[in-house]
């Protein structure tokens, strides 16, 4: 990998980072939304399956950040394969 590789591969990275922040912001939001007490049961249930979603789009792209580091022959298709995995 030559230098300009190792320059992207940095820029993706960091931006995978940035959009992880951004989702980390977003649940915690929901959290402290749900954290009200005058919550109907559907409310409570909504926020749930949004923090379930955010978890599972987290994780998605902490393995895909993992990969990318831990695999310098890796390409970029392998991390848009790993984004487009349906979830569990």
């Amino acid at each position: 990998m030559d230098e300009e590789q190792r320059q992207e591969r940095a820029e993706l990275i960091s931006r995978m980072f940035a959009l992880l922040t951004a989702k980390l912001n977003d649940g915690a939001g929901v959290a402290g939304d749900a954290q009200a007490r005058d919550l109907q049961p559907e409310q409570v249930r909504d926020a749930a399956s949004r923090l379930i979603d955010l978890g599972q789009e987290v994780g998605t792209i902490a393995r895909a950040i993992e990969g990318l580091n831990s695999d310098p022959g890796s390409q970029l298709d392998h991390v848009v394969e790993e984004l487009s995995r349906p979830h569990a």
